[in-house]
């Protein structure tokens, strides 16, 4: 070094400025990139995951919400339709 030049050559006098994440790395988004589409695996079992709930979930509301009789008298009143009573 010589004397004219300092002996820090650049002294940070404040805090950089954070920056955000990326849109696509941040939130659920980029949570279901890493965790369920990080790979082609991961991605089949999402898929198939969806299906079965597809299949499970819809008709058990059906049954159980849509086609319920939430009146009557008794037993037969329930037998009448195909829902839950």
């Amino acid at each position: 070094m010589t004397q004219d030049q300092p002996a820090v050559a650049h002294e940070r006098r404040d805090l950089a400025k954070a920056w955000s994440p990326p849109a696509s790395g941040a939130g659920f988004i980029g949570w279901s990139r890493r965790n369920l589409f990080g790979s082609w695996f991961n991605t089949l079992l999402t898929l198939l995951c969806l299906y079965l709930i597809w299949l499970v979930v819809l008709p058990a509301t059906k049954f159980l919400l849509v086609d319920a009789v939430w009146s009557g008298a008794g037993r037969n009143d329930c037998l009448a339709k195909a829902g839950a009573c």
